[in-house]
């Protein structure tokens, strides 16, 4: 859940998707969230109050920024979007320092579907031969796709870390910062491409880096949350 800093490291950069053009993304822009001199792309673990929520809160804030969009919130304040945390943060008791493990989560996301009226119901993991798929489908309904790198289990000491894009003054990517055992939100796909709302920040991860790691040896700690509206079998 740590954020590495890569720009001293590496300034290699690869050429960024222009645009979702043909390739699969939310219909509506995500979620901002505002403040005095601040707009974030999505909520940031990072400022939250209790010590425990910014070391293991970013499955939290993953579910926070799923149920506000499904919601139809466009833009929110820092206030409302800490008071949509406060609403639902008892929807996930089991949410530790460490953070929460997917099957949690989904309980936890479903929790708040229910207590915010939403019909819609999540499930955690899809065999890794139908990962892409099911995000495209996601994205194609309209619904944020929440998805975790995870340790590599048994041996999470060598666990593999994805690199996070950001586009520069010249609108290509170029390596900011890379990241393991941490939940983060797709919000679109073209290519070999994800944008990605992580800390708050829009950021492009590698899809086959992702999907090596989902078909690896811990792929229901790498996985997505699948999420469909009641009464669709799939």
């Amino acid at each position: 859940m740590k954020l590495r800093n890569l720009f001293h490291i590496h300034k290699k950069q690869v050429c960024p998707p222009d645009n979702y053009l043909g390739g699969h993304a939310l219909k509506r822009e995500y979620i901002a969230v505002t403040g005095e001199n601040l707009k974030m792309y999505g909520g940031n673990q990072m400022r939250l109050g209790k010590k425990y929520l910014r070391s293991g809160g970013c499955g939290l804030i993953a579910a926070a920024n799923l149920v506000s969009y499904l919601r139809g919130d466009v833009s929110l304040t820092e206030e409302e979007y800490l008071a949509l945390i406060k609403e639902i943060r008892w929807c996930f008791p089991l949410l530790y320092s460490r953070g929460l493990n997917g099957i949690s989560l989904a309980i936890g996301i479903n929790r708040c579907f229910r207590k915010l009226g939403l019909p819609y119901k999540a499930v955690w993991g899809v065999r890794a031969s139908k990962i892409l798929s099911r995000m495209e489908k996601m994205l194609s309904r309209d619904i944020p796709v929440i998805f975790s790198v995870g340790p590599d289990f048994p041996l999470m000491w060598r666990s593999k870390k994805v690199t996070l894009y950001k586009q520069d003054s010249s609108l290509r990517l170029v390596p900011a910062a890379s990241t393991s055992a941490h939940y983060m939100t797709a919000t679109a796909i073209r290519g070999d491409f994800m944008r990605v709302s992580s800390w708050g920040t829009e950021y492009y991860v590698r899809l086959s880096d992702f999907l090596s790691l989902a078909g690896g040896r811990s792929p229901v700690l790498t996985n997505i949350c699948y999420v469909r509206g009641k009464g669709k079998r799939k």
